[in-house]
């Protein structure tokens, strides 16, 4: 959760301080009538700034609230659409874009994913060769 705070832009901050200016020089001068104006619009531009920042923060929580990636994937043979965050290894991602973390199995058209099998089975030969590989000691000449 965010915390409204009162940090603005330079470029708001500026009219602020020449007011904030203006204020103690009507304390020193004693002019007590233009002190208590200008603290009072002071008063009034904080908060009107502090609750339109509050309202544009809730407002974007909410739309990050309403906002939920879908992923169609291809689970046990049968298409569906679910929360990407319900995306297990196994699954078939139907997508035009490459997931940072996905690797590409076969085509969309291979629903009974009789290639992804094909092509899973040789990347678990070609690991357990590689592990037998290291695991043998290293015959020296």
């Amino acid at each position: 959760m965010r915390i409204p705070s009162l940090n603005f832009s330079p470029i708001s901050k500026a009219p602020s301080y020449t007011m904030e200016i203006t204020v103690l020089l009507a304390a020193g001068l004693r002019d007590w009538v233009d002190f208590d104006i200008i603290i009072g619009i002071l008063v009034l531009n904080t908060f009107v700034r502090w609750y339109q920042e509050k309202q544009a923060g809730d407002i974007v929580a909410q739309l990050k609230v309403s906002i939920t990636f879908k992923a169609t994937v291809i689970r046990d043979g049968q298409e569906q659409d679910i929360v990407a965050r319900d995306i297990v290894p196994g699954d078939i991602i139907k997508t035009n874009t490459i997931l940072a973390d996905g690797k590409i199995l076969a085509s969309y058209d291979d629903k009974n994913r009789s290639k992804a099998k094909a092509i899973e089975q040789k990347i678990e030969v070609t690991r357990r060769h590689k592990e037998i590989m290291e695991s043998q000691p290293k015959q020296t000449k």
